[in-house]
């Protein structure tokens, strides 16, 4: 599965939040690959912003993925960077409950105060190619219905396992 998500996308949910964006574009899917980009991009941003990346925040949760979160953390400590994960192991509930808390009510405008835009959807923009998930859902907003729906198929609900991708409308 692509990411689904494309760089235009990507591009127009940093503006919506008000950060920059560098694109870090990796030649193949090993993992190899991966720590090359990754660690090459980091260094960039580094040298190209003048700052040292103090630490990474990686959004990994499923406490059963502790091979993973174990890697990425070697990985990202051996390159000189400190590498947190404020996710790992908490209930789906709760993470899911914060995910629906994100959406706005209301127009997605800046708030009073210089607040960051809010979406105003979670919106699934890819699917893997699987028995149990039909990729009819692509375009379906991620919403609590959506979570239970994939719950019952056996699918993990936050796409931790390359299940889904998903995008924020804004």
């Amino acid at each position: 599965m692509e990411s689904g998500t494309s760089v235009r996308d990507l591009m127009d949910q940093a503006k919506a939040i008000g950060v920059d964006l560098m694109v870090v574009p990796m030649d193949d899917s090993t993992d190899s690959a991966y720590q090359r980009a990754v660690v090459s991009g980091l260094g960039r941003l580094e040298k190209e912003t003048g700052k040292k990346v103090g630490r990474l925040v990686l959004s990994d949760c499923r406490d059963d993925l502790l091979d993973l979160m174990e890697w990425r953390a070697a990985l990202f400590e051996g390159a000189g960077f400190s590498p947190e994960f404020p996710l790992w192991g908490r209930p789906y509930s709760e993470i899911l409950q914060f995910v629906a808390s994100l959406r706005a009510p209301t127009s997605p405008q800046r708030e009073s105060g210089g607040s960051l835009a809010r979406p105003t959807r979670i919106v699934i923009s890819a699917v893997a190619d699987s028995p149990s998930l039909s990729t009819t859902i692509k375009g379906s907003e991620l919403d609590e219905e959506m979570w239970r729906l994939l719950g019952e198929a056996g699918v993990d609900e936050v796409g931790e396992l390359g299940e889904l991708q998903t995008r924020l409308e804004f």
